[in-house]
C-alpha cells in the first residue's frame, strides 16, 4: 500500500474514535457546514476554505492561499456496490494504493492518482443510487491528508429529501438524472423554485 494511504488510515482511525464533529472543537479545525441538498450530503469544511468557481468543476474548493484543493464529483449509480467499486478501482492502472476503509460509519474507497498529483476517496449514498467522489491535491501535502480525513469524518450521506429547490445561478438545467451528463429537460433561471 502506498505511504499516503497508510498515513490516511492512521488518521482515519484517530478521527473515528474521537467524539462527534460538533464536539471536537479543540481537536479539529474551526469550520462550517456545506450542504449539497440536491445530492443528499453535507460536509463540515474548514472556515478558511471556499468554493472556487473555475467554470470546469461543479464543486471545487480550496484553502485561503489556494495551495490545497478538493474537487467533488457526483455520479448516478445503478450498478456498483462498495465491494464491486473496490474491485474495479483495483484493476485500474491509473489508481494505486486502492484501499477500503470506514470513516465514522461510512464505507469509503481510497486511492492515489500520482499522475494527477492527487489522492481520492469515494463512497455511495445510503441507497447506493449516487456515487460521491472527493479528490484532494497536492498529493504530497501531509496537512491536507489530515484535513481530508477530518472533512470525510463529517460526511452525512442521507438520500436527498423531496421538497422545493431554488436555483442559485443561471445556465442550469433540469436533467433526467442527478448528474451533469443527464438529458437536459428544461433550462432554469436564478431565483426560480421547483418542487423536486
Amino acid at each position: 500500500m502506498q505511504k499516503k494511504f497508510a498515513t490516511l488510515l492512521v488518521l482515519v482511525m484517530l478521527v473515528a474514535v474521537a467524539p462527534a464533529m460538533a464536539e471536537q472543537t479543540e481537536s479539529v479545525y474551526e469550520g462550517e457546514w456545506h450542504n449539497f441538498p440536491f445530492f443528499g450530503f453535507s460536509l463540515y469544511m474548514p472556515e478558511t476554505w471556499f468554493a472556487y468557481d473555475d467554470g470546469n468543476f461543479t464543486y471545487l474548493y480550496c484553502n485561503a492561499d489556494e495551495t490545497q484543493w478538493m474537487v467533488i464529483d457526483v455520479f448516478g449509480n445503478n450498478e456498483y456496490t462498495i465491494d464491486t467499486l473496490y474491485e474495479a478501482l483495483s484493476t485500474d492502472d491509473n489508481m494505486v494504493g486502492v484501499a477500503e476503509m470506514t470513516i465514522g460509519d461510512v464505507p469509503f474507497i481510497g486511492y492515489d492518482m500520482l499522475l494527477n498529483d492527487a489522492f481520492g476517496l469515494l463512497t455511495l449514498s445510503s441507497d447506493e443510487t449516487l456515487m460521491y467522489v472527493f479528490e484532494f491535491s497536492p498529493y504530497n501535502d501531509d496537512k491536507l491528508i489530515s484535513t481530508a480525513a477530518q472533512i470525510m469524518s463529517s460526511i452525512q450521506t442521507d438520500v436527498p429529501e423531496l421538497g422545493p429547490v431554488t436555483i442559485t445561478r443561471d445556465g442550469e438545467y433540469i436533467r433526467s438524472d442527478p448528474t451533469d451528463t443527464g438529458e437536459e429537460i428544461k433550462a432554469v433561471r436564478r431565483g426560480e423554485t421547483y418542487e423536486v
